[in-house]
């Protein structure tokens, strides 16, 4: 259940950054890039958050939870295990919104003219 919270927050925090970035672009106020900004590294967090939460309840075959019970065995060794994260939708379109979150954080990160 904490999960559907973390994704629920991470969803409330996209829509601020969206907003944010459409109000910084408007008004060029850098309060809003701001806010743009740190809203959107807050929700990949929570995004990579409940990825991570559901790699270990596959990890240690979790079966309470419909998702996992659908997707792996306790018998699978923990490569097929983990494999079975993305094996449905759900965890499919998790994962691309994860990389795709990752991808904006890098492309902020690299265009703010920083040297990694």
């Amino acid at each position: 259940m904490s999960e559907n919270i973390l994704l629920w927050i991470a969803l409330a925090l996209t829509g601020l950054s969206f907003g944010s970035s459409i109000l910084y672009t408007r008004k060029d106020d850098e309060r809003f890039g701001i806010v743009s900004k740190y809203a959107l590294y807050i929700s990949v967090f929570f995004v990579a958050l409940t990825f991570a939460i559901l790699a270990y309840y596959f990890s240690i075959s979790k079966l309470g939870i419909e998702y996992v019970f659908f997707h792996t065995k306790v018998s699978y060794p923990l490569k097929y295990k983990i494999a079975g994260v993305w094996a449905g939708n759900a965890g499919a379109v998790l994962l691309w919104t994860l990389i795709i979150g990752l991808g904006g954080v890098t492309y902020d990160y690299l265009s703010s003219g920083r040297k990694m």
